[in-house]
């Protein structure tokens, strides 16, 4: 079971085939075992209801629509219950530590393989791993073997805080565990994902607030106001073209209005799983060319499930801040730091489509498995 579910970490973002492979195998084994030792899922209740509810209501969406594709729907819900079956696999698998930072240490290494991987895709004009060449456009972004700029920059939100996770381990490595950190933090600035990049500093800072550590939050503030005040550069890119004329905030702005007309037809439940993009050109102009996703998870989730699924599927995410917040002891370094990244994806989860998306997708439902692994093992 660790082996597959080590191959399917480990090609989180080079191969969708060998996260399938990896994923199904690994749920597979699991499920297995458990039929023959006759045992449970260990989850909580809060939990477990709720995602139970939100594949309910899945169903119930595709049978209120007259037109709706079953096919479609079908393929829906069997890629919802595949993310979910892996969650809980992980929710349980990593409650024990070894196993977490084994396959952390397997997460960081393909990171590290994939960030070279963009450095050699900026100086070539494509990666070496699939030939995947640089998209066109008014500043040349990172994406290394992933599909999109912003998709490679979903991954470094774990991979930055997770490269502390090394540091108690590999005591006499800090400088290579430092300049890996630093690797990340130039991929994630070469791939000028704006939303992804003040994502991070949110939940970091917010981290910092919440633990009280007031002397790391104004170092932090500092190098970051350094930071832009010697690059001007990197304050317009990030912070200074954040209006509505920049074309991306407008265009986010034009897909959200869509999603929301789609939401006002059906809100409580829906207009069918996995059938936002079918239902789409009926809330569009006919000189829309965009045919796309909602570039916000929350409200496509919405659209396509109803308030009811939507909130089934916020609930846990409420349940494991309130987790972290009365945990006692104090939080490990291993849960802050997956507490970080995962608070990170779902700020960026608001302007992009990773929910939506096999491959960041996949990345949180593992990780945030293994958060809720150690939420558990932390308590008992």
């Amino acid at each position: 079971m660790e082996v597959f579910i080590g191959i399917a970490i480990f090609f989180l973002p080079i191969s969708k085939a060998l996260i399938e492979i990896g994923s199904i195998s690994a749920i597979v084994l699991w499920l297995s075992r458990k039929v023959i030792i006759r045992e449970s899922i260990i989850l909580p209740r809060s939990i477990l209801l709720p995602y139970l509810i939100f594949i309910v209501m899945g169903v119930i969406s595709l049978f209120l629509i007259d037109h709706a594709d079953w096919k479609l729907g079908f393929r829906g819900i069997l890629k919802w219950l595949q993310f979910f079956g892996f969650f809980f696999l992980c929710a349980e698998w990593f409650q024990n530590k070894d196993r977490a930072h084994r396959a952390l240490f397997i997460f960081l290494a393909s990171m590290t393989l994939i960030t070279f991987n963009g450095f050699y895709q900026l100086a070539t004009g494509m990666d070496f791993l699939r030939h995947v060449s640089l998209d066109p456009g008014r500043i040349i972004r990172m994406k290394s073997s992933l599909g999109a700029p912003n998709t490679l920059a979903a991954f470094y939100l774990f991979a930055i805080p997770l490269t502390a996770t090394l540091l108690p381990r590999f005591k006499k490595w800090r400088v290579l565990i430092f300049g890996m950190a630093l690797l990340f933090g130039i991929g994630l600035i070469l791939t000028f994902s704006r939303a992804a990049f003040l994502a991070l500093f949110t939940a970091f800072f917010c981290t910092l607030i919440m633990n009280k550590k007031w002397k790391w939050l104004l170092v932090a503030l500092g190098i970051l106001t350094v930071a832009f005040v010697f690059s001007p550069p990197l304050y317009q890119n990030f912070i200074g073209s954040l209006n509505l004329k920049d074309i991306s905030v407008g265009e986010r702005i034009r897909y959200w209005t869509y999603s929301w007309e789609m939401i006002k037809s059906n809100p409580l439940l829906g207009v069918g799983l996995n059938h936002y993009l079918a239902e789409l050109p009926h809330f569009v102009p006919v000189t829309e060319t965009y045919r796309g996703y909602a570039h916000n998870s929350y409200l496509q989730i919405w659209a396509e499930t109803g308030l009811i699924g939507l909130l089934s599927f916020l609930f846990p995410l409420v349940h494991l801040n309130a987790l972290r917040s009365n945990q006692k002891p104090p939080p490990t370094l291993l849960n802050t730091c997956l507490f970080i990244g995962c608070s990170a994806f779902l700020i960026q989860a608001a302007f992009d489509n990773h929910f939506f998306s096999m491959q960041p997708a996949f990345l949180f439902w593992t990780l945030w498995g293994m958060k809720i692994a150690n939420d558990t093992s932390d308590r008992t």
